[in-house]
């Protein structure tokens, strides 16, 4: 028996060297690659002058990565109305219709964005250092990925300096409506009495149709007031693309019909142009109420945010989260939390990972597996019975530091998700935060997402490869995290506050903003709206 207890112990010794050096090794070799990479810089890739068989060949390594990976892939179709899956087809057709390398790159952007799913996008070339997901040491660090990054980035760069469209006609959506938008449209100010005010038709479908048939690189988005599926802009051109006949309701209540046209490439010239720079953090406090604008929870704005957080005057606390793009988890229990409340508690998230082949550079990494604790289970909401897939627990401990709980209301959007959408979520379902406006972005409960590359290209890619459900059942990838006061701009409140300059005053820009005045309303009336919800 004292030889047996020998040997386990000798096995378990070597395990566990085997372990730390495996996981020693791998840290280790990104270091030295990156040391190699900095000193020996790699130069950019020649035109890839990619053949119609190798963008092909991409695109169904991107299909059918992210249709096996993504548990909650096919979930998306009930609630927004479009299946991924089964428009494969389509994206093929726009694929072979690309003419040129940067052709190519625009129309797979636009095709991830068909996936309402926040984390999954085909990247911007720029941002490829800046990840912090799984996979992603291996793709920064590696010598020919870098080379052909460094092609597309110029590519991008020089496609946007092309400025191919002189004039483009923008309607945002607004309140359930598309609304035209003078100040991010770039053509000639029309007569006021024929001026575009609302978009009513395209090709006789409705816009909520169009945006459902034709694919953009603006990203679907789901808006739980109005229980539909939306894209924050429609944009047309008057130079080349696909035809169609715009009916639009103009300023003086007319109807006029204009031919236009949509292109992919237009819209991304003017998200390269025309999109506003988001204001920084923002503090504003008035009438016994602090409100601050809260843009990322990325680890350098950390000491800063803990500071703001300190200076509130008011327990009385609006935090604008509408901007959020998310970042570290542990940012928010740690320098916004404790400034808000009194109480301690830990939250829980279960989430679930398909055996896949692009997955298993997630599961089979030795490290993953011990930070995460990932687990083989045979029961999970995402697959059949006996079907094996891998799972993990997320927790998160909040500690508060002050002697009581301040009225906190949270506003939300479809734009935070990830760490952001953790943090509101725990907050929501601890009933200490009240959220208005509309559901996040998601994808906060589980730990990580994916970055892959795509064989010919090496464009780089994010995916959500793990699903985890909402307390109330709901996929928080699909869902988000719904609000207490489902809350949107109205259309006289834009149209006054597109006519301020945000940069210039914010102050004066809060006073047209509908939601901000709901919530300082609700902290003067809570027991009205509480009693009347």
């Amino acid at each position: 028996m004292h030889f047996k207890k020998e040997v386990y112990k000798k096995i378990s010794i070597t395990a566990l060297l085997i372990v730390v050096f495996g996981m020693s090794f791998t840290i280790i070799r990104n270091d030295i690659l990156h040391i190699i990479n900095t000193v020996v810089p790699v130069r950019e890739s020649k035109d890839l002058l990619l053949q119609q068989k190798e963008k092909i060949e991409d695109f169904e390594y991107f299909f059918d990565s992210v249709v096996n990976s993504m548990p909650m892939i096919d979930d998306y179709s009930e609630l927004y109305g479009v299946s991924f899956r089964e428009r494969k087809g389509k994206y093929l057709e726009i694929i072979n219709s690309t003419k040129s390398d940067y052709e190519f790159y625009v129309a797979m952007s636009a095709i991830a964005s068909d996936i309402p799913s926040f984390h999954t996008d085909v990247i911007e070339p720029s941002t490829v250092n800046a990840l912090h997901c799984y996979n992603s040491k291996n793709l920064a660090e590696n010598r020919e990925l870098i080379a052909k990054n460094k092609y597309w980035e110029s590519l991008a760069i020089s496609g946007a300096a092309q400025k191919t469209f002189k004039k483009y006609r923008v309607f945002e959506y607004v309140d359930g409506d598309y609304i035209y938008s003078p100040s991010k449209s770039k053509e000639e100010v029309e007569e006021n009495d024929n001026q575009a005010v609302e978009l009513k038709s395209i090709n006789g479908s409705s816009p909520d149709e169009f945006i459902k048939e034709n694919i953009s690189i603006f990203k679907l988005h789901y808006d739980g007031k109005h229980k539909k599926p939306f894209r924050y802009y429609i944009v047309f051109n008057c130079d080349n693309g696909n035809e169609v006949s715009v009916e639009m309701r103009t300023k003086d209540g007319d109807v006029a019909i204009q031919k236009s046209y949509v292109n992919l490439l237009c819209e991304m010239q003017f998200i390269d142009e025309s999109m506003a720079d988001v204001v920084e953090e923002f503090i504003h406090e008035q009438d016994s109420v602090s409100y601050i604008k809260i843009n990322s929870l990325t680890a350098n704005t950390g000491k800063e945010l803990n500071n703001k957080m300190k200076s509130l005057k008011y327990d009385n606390v609006i935090i604008d989260m509408r901007d959020n793009y998310g970042g570290n988890k542990e940012l928010a229990e740690k320098n916004i939390y404790p400034m808000l409340y009194s109480e301690k508690f830990k939250s829980k998230s279960v989430w679930y990972m398909p055996i896949t082949t692009t997955n298993k550079k997630v599961y089979d990494n030795i490290l993953n597996r011990i930070i995460s604790n990932i687990r083989i289970t045979e029961k999970s909401p995402y697959s059949e019975i006996g079907e094996k897939i891998y799972s993990a627990t997320d927790e998160h401990q909040y500690e508060g530091r002050i002697d009581h709980n301040k009225n906190v209301i949270i506003i939300t959007s479809c734009g935070p998700g990830s760490a952001a959408d953790r943090f509101v979520s725990d907050l929501k379902n601890e009933e200490l935060a009240v959220l208005v406006g509309n559901n996040t972005g998601g994808e906060g409960l589980g730990f990580s997402f994916m970055a892959e590359s795509m064989p010919n290209s090496g464009l780089i890619y994010i995916y959500m490869p793990c699903g985890a459900q909402n307390p109330d059942g709901t996929d928080n990838s699909v869902y988000g995290t719904a609000p207490n006061y489902y809350v949107s701009q109205s259309k006289d409140d834009y149209i006054k506050a597109s006519n301020t300059d945000i940069h210039d005053d914010y102050s004066a820009f809060l006073k047209n903003d509908t939601i901000y005045q709901w919530c300082v309303d609700y902290l003067k009336h809570k027991t009205y709206y509480v009693n009347n919800k």
